[in-house]
Parts: structure tokens; sequence; C-alpha cells
């Protein structure tokens, strides 16, 4: 069954009526994040106020004690008291726009974050499936059930043909082990094993009945393309 988050990517991946399937995860969620950033931007200038608000507040408290003081203790004079609200009050005004601006970008960027690169994910997903009339599959239990040759966790798996007369497993992975370092993605393939040597550009072993071929790729590359080059020398 569906949990609540995979309902809710689902959900968010319906945002989009797709005329042709995207070609790449990127361009997936480039889409998503035009669409997703008018909401970032009510959440950003929200954050903004919130903060801005609370450390001028801050910044006016300050100004009203020092009054206070000089109004409590002769031994505070009047005059530096009102310099240092003043100043109070002014470097309060500016410290509370620059951390509110900082802490608004933060929080758009977290949100176009969040949103779009799993919506964008699932959109591709369900993209390539029709394009290479391929059936989706639990990209966690294929995890649990191949030992594959590299670091990292299962973003999403196919099944079905993947060519003339070869079924087997298609699947796109990420390794994010070395943060803060970027993260490595790999392609890989899943058929039954033939003997075959790595075709160039690929690499491959044979293990438990299986023949896994891979490709280490960019960001960009996990892509229609390269996902149609690995199927046909799985």
């Amino acid at each position: 069954e569906p949990d609540a988050r995979d309902e809710w990517v689902r959900a968010g991946a319906d945002l989009v009526n797709w005329e042709e399937p995207p070609v790449s995860i990127i361009a997936a969620q480039e889409r998503y994040k035009q669409d997703v950033k008018p909401l970032a931007e009510r959440t950003g200038w929200k954050v903004y106020g919130i903060v801005a608000i609370s450390l001028f507040v801050f910044s006016l408290l300050v100004a009203a004690a020092s009054l206070g003081l000089s109004l409590a203790f002769k031994e505070y004079p009047t005059p530096i008291a009102i310099v240092v609200a003043v100043v109070s009050v002014g470097l309060g005004a500016i410290t509370a726009n620059r951390i509110g601006l900082e802490t608004g970008q933060e929080a758009l960027d977290d949100r176009l974050k969040s949103s779009a690169v799993p919506w964008g994910i699932e959109a591709f997903a369900r993209g390539y499936a029709e394009h290479a009339g391929l059936t989706r599959e639990d990209h966690e239990e294929l995890r649990r059930r191949l030992a594959v040759p590299f670091r990292g966790r299962c973003q999403i798996a196919w099944q079905g043909e993947l060519a003339p007369g070869r079924a087997g497993h298609l699947s796109v992975w990420i390794d994010a082990t070395n943060t803060p370092e970027p993260p490595r993605f790999y392609l890989l393939a899943a058929a039954p094993k033939n003997g075959a040597r790595a075709s160039s550009g690929f690499e491959s072993k044979e293990t438990d009945g299986l023949r896994l071929t891979w490709q280490e790729v960019s960001s960009v590359q996990r892509a229609d393309h390269r996902l149609d080059q690995l199927r046909a020398v799985a």
C-alpha cells in the first residue's frame, strides 16, 4: 500500500500534463520548479517577514532597555542612552533585513527542492515506462535483491523486455555517501547471464545467475537516450 509520501509524490507529478514524456530527470525537475516557484516565493516572503520582524522587535527592546536604564540610574547619562538606542534600532533594521532575506531565500530554495526533485523523478519514471514499454517496479525491493557493485540507493526501477527476447530490470541509482561532495549516479541493467563481455563505455559482471551492466553518468545524463543505450547492451 502506498504511504502518505508516495501519494503526495504522485499527486505532485500529476500537476503537469505532459504532452511528451520528459527526456531526462533534470528536464522534468526544471519543469516542476517553474510550477512550484510561485508557492515557494510566498513561503520565502512569509519566512522573511517573520524573521525580520522578530529581529527588529528585539532591537527595539534593546533601545527601550537603554532608555530605561538612563531613567533608573543617574550614573547612566541620558545622551549615551539615546545614542545606544538609535544605534540599536538602526543596526537592528539593517540586520533584520539582511538575515530575513537570507533566511527567506533558503526557505524558497528548500521548498523548490523538496517538491520539484521527487515530482520530477516520478514524472520521468512514468514517462520512460511508457516510452520503453516497461513496467514500474518497487525500487526498494530491487535494491534489496541486487548485490550492486557500487554504493548508493535505487531511485527508479523498471522491469520488462530490455531488448528483443531479453527480459530484465532497469534502474537509476544515486550515491550520496560522500557528502558534501556531489552525488554520483549510475544506470544499471540486470538480465540473465549470457557470458558476454561488457560493451565499450559500460561495465558488467555476472553474479547470482544475473548479468549486471552499468554505467556511471552525470546528473543530466539520467536521460532516456542513455537508458536506451544501456538496454541495447544489457
